[in-house]
């Protein structure tokens, strides 16, 4: 149970057991960790510095519910878990659901924040359609291969954050130049590898099916960055029994014309997507044809990050970054067994019930373009489309959402029914390193 208290901060909490945290987190080495906690930290400060986010308005009565899957990344367990705090003045229930959870030291140390009241309350929650995350690099002809070589090399630091490289798809007429560069230039691991075994069964896995292993011909230690070339090779993204991380490798698909790209892009989507290309109209064709779930798009660059957008790395879940963050946890909720379970007709219903979005709020989109350090920021909004809604987003919106849960002024009513009522796409342009101008 979590309870608001003025005089302590999440951010304040975090900051000071920074390195215990670091430490308790078994899955990943202590340096990837801190650069979790780090980039945590600079989202959380921005959240704490927009406007007056103290907690939007609630009644006294309102119920609160967040579901925690314990086996997403530390980075994305500290934003979501201080996005929902902002967004409440009562407090919350928090859920944790996941593997092992008694046996997560970070998640234990988290609970130690002395606005949480641990309860043994065990309750059955539905099971979230929630899939494994992972970024697409898609680099074409028209690409500096030197730069995307160095940035595919990091594909095996911080293995379970979801924006991590795991599928790759290069252009056929550069594709062995692109291999022959990338294996030279993929360096021994320094420290213990955590997911050695993970590794070992999936290059076992491979060999057995005829798959092509491309490693580092100079690395002669066992266990090495690997990639995975040949056709029918995406199985390797598929998760195992529901699991959120996925094997640590890189596979290779190769395509021939822009549209094979796209659709290979779309086909294995794993919410972000890095590509290369030095021709800004193809950057913006791929931009404008991918999935509008891969919401993620770096252009000749990777994991460059700004707390004051718009970023999604997983199908149908949260958003990190901007005000609409903490405003998407106001109003998108999960249900639970125990209360009342809605079909997802229901569902659409409650959505309808939110009320319609303002023609003024409607016309704005959230959509805008943003510069800032050099890189340019691009937010594209379209509308959520009612008519198609199938159900399939893990969100459940609650009924009589304004009579049961808040009090609110209309500028934060119109700001909430813009976060449900529009799908977004962000591009994340640096310039003078990606085009000529």
């Amino acid at each position: 149970l979590y309870q608001v208290q003025d005089n302590i901060r999440f951010y304040n909490f975090v900051s000071e057991n920074k390195t215990i945290l670091a430490r308790s987190n078994v899955n990943e080495l202590l340096e990837d960790s801190l650069s979790q906690i780090d980039l945590a930290l600079k989202f959380m400060k921005y959240y704490m510095e927009t406007e007056n986010f103290d907690g939007l308005l609630d009644y006294p009565t309102a119920k609160h519910y967040y579901s925690m899957s314990t086996d997403k990344s530390i980075f994305e367990l500290l934003v979501d878990l201080h996005a929902t705090m902002r967004s409440t003045c009562v407090g919350f229930d928090l859920f944790l659901s996941g593997d092992n959870i008694s046996a997560n030291q970070f998640v234990k140390k988290l609970l130690e924040f002395p606005s949480f009241t641990v309860v043994d309350d065990k309750i059955e929650i539905p099971k979230r359609n929630s899939t494994p995350a992972f970024c697409t690099m898609i680099v074409f002809d028209t690409s500096d291969l030197e730069s995307a070589t160095d940035v595919l090399t990091q594909a095996w630091k911080n293995l379970t954050v979801p924006w991590t490289i795991r599928n790759l798809l290069v252009q056929e007429s550069i594709h062995e130049k692109f291999i022959e560069l990338l294996k030279i230039k993929m360096k021994p691991f320094n420290e213990k590898f955590l997911l050695e075994e993970s590794l070992k069964s999936t290059i076992s896995l491979a060999n057995k099916t005829g798959l092509r292993i491309l490693q580092n011909p100079n690395d002669k230690n066992e266990i090495k960055p690997t990639v995975i070339y040949g056709t029918n090779v995406d199985f390797l993204l598929k998760s195992e029994n529901g699991k959120l991380i996925l094997p640590p490798v890189v596979v290779l698909n190769v395509f021939r014309t822009v549209k094979e790209a796209i659709a290979l892009a779309n086909k294995e989507n794993g919410g972000s997507a890095s590509v290369w290309t030095q021709d800004i109209s193809l950057a913006y064709e791929v931009i404008n044809n991918l999935h509008t779930n891969l919401k993620t798009i770096w252009i000749n660059s990777h994991a460059l990050f700004n707390p004051s957008v718009l970023y999604s790395f997983r199908q149908n879940d949260y958003t990190f970054g901007s005000h609409y963050a903490i405003y998407e946890k106001k109003v998108k909720t999960f249900y639970l067994k125990n209360s009342s379970t809605p079909t997802w007709e229901q569902n659409k219903m409650a959505i309808e019930n939110l009320g319609s979005v303002p023609i003024r709020v409607a016309k704005q989109m959230l959509s805008f373009v943003k510069y800032e350090d050099n890189v340019h920021y691009e937010v594209n909004s379209f509308p959520l489309d009612l008519e198609n809604y199938d159900g399939k987003d893990n969100f459940s919106i609650v009924d009589n959402f304004w009579e049961k849960y808040a009090t609110i002024d209309d500028f934060d009513k119109e700001n909430l029914l813009e976060t449900i009522y529009n799908q977004h796409k962000t591009v994340i342009i640096p310039f003078g390193i990606t085009f000529a101008n």
